[in-house]
């Protein structure tokens, strides 16, 4: 339907969002206030939108990503 699609396009963009600010280094937002910067009403959706396009939750994102690891 079109309104899956339209879904499926909104996250997509505050999923490249939020990627955009767990990248960068100045950031030190927690996930909890990214997931609601980015457009996401609950931080548990955000987590599992993030796992499935990047394989990994965004705060092992985080730790993965040189010179990004917080004490979170």
């Amino acid at each position: 339907s079109g309104f899956s699609n339209l879904s499926a396009y909104i996250n997509n963009y505050r999923l490249e969002y939020a990627y955009r600010l767990l990248r960068d280094l100045d950031n030190k937002q927690t996930i909890d206030s990214i997931a609601k910067a980015s457009g996401f009403s609950t931080v548990r959706t955000f987590q599992r939108l993030f796992k499935e396009r990047y394989g990994m939750t965004p705060a092992e994102f985080r730790e993965s990503y040189p010179g990004l690891r917080t004490n979170e």
